[in-house]
């Protein structure tokens, strides 16, 4: 019995360090699932509106700006929280003093003209872009197809270094 505990506490302290970067890791693929409800949730919502983007009537990052963007996707089954990467959660918890102070959505919706079919026009045209390089590889970016990619995977890609 006492070996079974030593070879578990050995375990744990070789584990310990990199339990930071399994919760990291965890967040991002939080963040990654966020970013493809959202997806889904706009490709139904562009099914019932004639192919044509979400206008919003605000300025950009203002109140009522990430309140249009809560709720014109809410009927799709994406709710508040699915708007925030829980890594910008963990980074900003700490410096807000309330949770009014942390942005209620963290991945930018793409604008988009009210043209019908316009945001299916380009296939590399992202549709939502996370905020913060908050996962160490540069921004996610959500494209039209699904695909979830980080900023730096995608400028290699393109062959940018």
């Amino acid at each position: 019995m006492v070996a079974v505990t030593v070879i578990i506490s050995i375990l744990a302290v070789i584990a310990y360090p990199d339990f930071s970067n399994y919760l990291s890791r965890a967040r991002e693929v939080v963040c990654i699932g966020n970013m493809r409800s959202i997806t889904s949730a706009t490709h139904a919502y562009l099914a019932d509106h004639d192919a044509t983007w979400p206008q919003t009537p605000a300025k950009y990052n203002s109140p009522e700006w990430e309140n249009f963007w809560s709720k014109v996707l809410e009927p799709y089954g994406v709710g508040p929280k699915t708007w925030q990467c829980p890594q910008i959660v963990a980074q900003l918890g700490h410096l807000a003093r309330d949770a009014d102070e942390i942005p209620k959505i963290h991945y930018t919706p793409t604008g988009f003209p009210p043209t019908k079919g316009l945001a299916y026009r380009w296939a590399t045209q992202p549709w939502f872009i996370e905020r913060a390089n908050a996962h160490g590889k540069g921004s996610l970016i959500a494209f039209p197809d699904g695909a979830i990619k980080p900023l730096f995977k995608v400028l290699a890609e393109q062959g940018v270094r």
